[in-house]
């Protein structure tokens, strides 16, 4: 069974995103959270996502938790993490963020509906996209994906 981290437990999103994956959910946060405010999940506290070491100290977590995938939600998480990507393929963790290049490029939102799953370009284990997209993103009436970010 895999095992996916996310980020920013005490919003909404990550609430309203970890019903979108199948497997265990680690749920995680910069401020400490009781475990009994999410009953049945693993509730781990780390740094801010603009910290130094950021990318160093998820890894480790991920290493020690038996992490296979992270999503992180908050912007400053993607940016540091997108910058550590070759770093976590090492390691078989893959994080759910597409490249710094893409992130530059395209529109972010905060925006809760019309969610849709990238995971390595693929929507439903079907290739739509370019096979570097990964995250989760708002797909609005436009149909242009917007990064969900925090």
């Amino acid at each position: 069974m895999s095992r996916i981290l996310i980020t920013a437990a005490s919003t909404v999103a990550a609430q309203k995103v970890q019903r979108l994956f199948q497997g265990e959910i680690v749920l995680a946060d910069q401020e400490k959270l009781p475990a009994f405010a999410f009953p049945g999940r693993q509730v781990v506290q780390i740094p801010e996502g603009d910290h130094a070491s950021f990318a160093h100290v998820m890894l480790t977590l991920c290493l020690d938790a038996l992490i296979d995938s992270i999503l992180p939600l908050k912007r400053n998480e993607q940016l540091a993490l997108a910058e550590a990507k070759v770093l976590f393929e090492e390691y078989n963790i893959q994080l759910l963020v597409p490249d710094k290049d893409f992130m530059a490029q395209t529109s972010h939102s905060n925006a809760l509906d019309h969610l849709l799953v990238v995971d390595q370009g693929k929507v439903n284990g079907q290739l739509q996209y370019s096979p570097n997209l990964s995250g989760v993103f708002h797909f609005n009436a436009a149909q242009e994906l917007s990064l969900l970010s925090l």
